[in-house]
């Protein structure tokens, strides 16, 4: 088994399992697009598994969230989802919940990460929409003013699957 199909079944999978829970159960977190969109940002953004914290940035783990955009979500989750706060907490066991800790648990990553895209209005693309995906993470995950484009989180995903097969 190579190490995105290891990712996705030994960490991606339980967590994002775990937060469906915590959302009622209805299999709204663990979706084939939510895993596709997050192994395609992780793929880009931690250079395949490369860094886990950015080499000139702030940007934390293997998806790369920066500290402000954890604590604005952690924030938002608790005046809006405290329940999915309470969720995302079950990863990171330390007094209060720090961006760092993103660095060395990837499965922290994945459930900020998860939580993070659900504060966005548009639906994620179908799973298999891989072109949709890719924009959808320079939509939201890059954003306009980040360097990255679509076609750069589309090929470092398809280097990574590639790698996969």
């Amino acid at each position: 088994m190579n190490l995105a199909k290891l990712f996705v079944e030994k960490i991606m999978k339980p967590v994002l399992d775990h937060l469906d829970m915590a959302s009622g159960g209805k299999g709204t977190m663990n979706t084939q697009a939510a895993i596709n969109l997050i192994l395609m940002i992780i793929a880009h953004e931690s250079g395949k598994f490369t860094y886990s914290k950015q080499v000139r940035g702030p940007a934390l783990g293997f998806t790369q969230m920066e500290p402000a955009t954890f604590s604005w979500l952690v924030e938002w989750l608790g005046n809006s989802r405290p329940h999915l706060l309470d969720a995302l907490s079950m990863f990171c066991p330390v007094e209060h919940l720090d961006p760092r800790y993103m660095v060395i648990s990837p499965e922290f990553a994945v459930a900020t990460a998860r939580l993070n895209l659900i504060r966005f209005p548009e639906a994620l693309p179908e799973a298999d929409d891989l072109e949709g995906l890719a924009r959808y993470a320079k939509k939201y995950w890059n954003t306009s003013a980040g360097k990255a484009t679509a076609e750069d989180y589309l090929q470092a995903y398809q280097s990574l699957i590639g790698e996969a097969a």
